[in-house]
């Protein structure tokens, strides 16, 4: 039987919730999170102290790419999803 694969479009709290729980429910299943931004999951709201160079760039990532390879999910950056069609299970 083929494991499911489940695409996240979010790289952002929900999106890394949900891959969080579907990797729970399920340890054989595809995860894939696709993000138009070209980083990781970080702590937005660091931005500022980020800029004035109050913290690192590692200060601010909550989920490194390291963690998504040990979680087995792709992580997909850079590419904006600009439509769905569920109907051919199909992203544009």
């Amino acid at each position: 039987m083929a494991s499911e694969h489940y695409v996240i479009i979010g790289n952002g709290p929900a999106g890394n919730s949900a891959a969080e729980y579907l990797r729970q429910q399920d340890a054989e299943c595809k995860i894939t999170i696709i993000s138009d931004e070209f980083f990781p999951y970080y702590y937005r709201h660091m931005l500022r102290q980020y800029i004035v160079g109050e913290c690192e760039e590692k200060d601010m990532v909550v989920q490194s790419p390291d963690e998504y390879k040990e979680r087995r999910i792709r992580l997909r950056l850079g590419q904006k999803v600009t439509s769905v069609d569920p109907d051919s299970r199909t992203l544009y």
